[in-house]
């Protein structure tokens, strides 16, 4: 162990004294693009690893950075290389002419699902929906040129702009139909659109429709208009249940009569009494008894 610390020590002061070791061959070359100045004397130490001028020809040129793959394709896409400067950087990479075909396909993307949903359900793939409700009004010749620069066609790209339309609410909807602004054909455009299924359309546009206010279904069933079965829909479409509806309803029966009018007004003090109508339904209803 002795005589190997010797050793050590003795290859330290030579090492000191002559300085032998040389940067490895990669940090030369860095150095020369660091400071091509200093070709001449990189050169020496490189050939003092063993290698001659073509030889550290071919290092350097295998050491240069050249811009990636993605690269090439984003300056292709931007304009900035030609359709040949490409094929030249990519066969830098070792790519033949027909896999760089395969690839530039590639250079153009597909919408992912969810944006074909909703390019789909807001009508962006037919024509003629886009042309009645102008969903490329507006479109900015920048919009198409940037969206180039970044691989999508121009065709997708209308897509995109025909499908980024905010949309009227249900509640509007139902209310441009109630005041005949809209048709209940486009009504259903409207469903389609914010992805209302199918099958639930018709019942969302049943609803939207006010039921007869308890006083109203009162009045046109004295007069005759509605039948006892109409009544007893109407409260529950009002949103009372069975048995409160149907007690509704007998009120509703017992105010046909001028006899019974005193037991009516009886009969709506003890349905409010009991709780089954609020104060407000109680003050309606004996005002219509006026």
């Amino acid at each position: 162990k002795h005589a190997d610390v010797v050793s050590q020590l003795s290859t330290h002061f030579w090492n000191q004294e002559y300085q032998p070791t040389l940067p490895d061959p990669m940090s030369l070359i860095l150095g020369l693009f660091r400071d091509p100045g200093d070709e001449v004397r990189i050169r020496e130490e490189l050939a003092k690893h063993g290698y001659n001028n073509e030889r550290i020809d071919t290092l350097i040129k295998t050491s240069k950075s050249i811009p990636s793959p993605d690269e090439y394709k984003n300056l292709f896409l931007r304009g900035e290389i030609t359709d040949e400067e490409l094929h030249a950087g990519y066969k830098k990479y070792g790519f033949t002419d027909t896999e760089i075909t395969h690839l530039k396909t590639l250079f153009y993307p597909i919408p992912n699902y969810p944006d074909l949903v909703r390019m789909a359900v807001r009508e962006a793939f037919y024509p003629d929906y886009v042309e009645e409700y102008g969903l490329l009004n507006e479109l900015p010749a920048q919009f198409l040129e940037y969206a180039g620069k970044q691989g999508l066609s121009e065709e997708w790209a209308k897509h995109f702009w025909a499908s980024h339309w905010e949309l009227p609410s249900i509640l509007q909807g139902f209310e441009m139909l109630h005041r005949n602004v809209i048709t209940p054909e486009q009504l259903d455009k409207l469903f389609m659109a914010v992805d209302i299924m199918s099958w639930w359309r018709d019942k969302l546009e049943a609803i939207s429709y006010n039921p007869l206010t308890r006083v109203d279904v009162r009045r046109v069933f004295k007069m005759g208009i509605i039948d006892r079965e109409e009544v007893l829909r109407t409260y529950l479409d009002l949103g009372y249940n069975e048995e409160k509806a149907e007690w509704l309803t007998k009120f509703t029966e017992m105010q046909n009569t001028e006899a019974d009018r005193d037991l009516t007004k009886a009969e709506i003090l003890s349905a409010y009494d009991k709780a089954i109508i609020n104060v407000n339904t109680c003050n309606d209803m004996l005002l219509d008894l006026a």
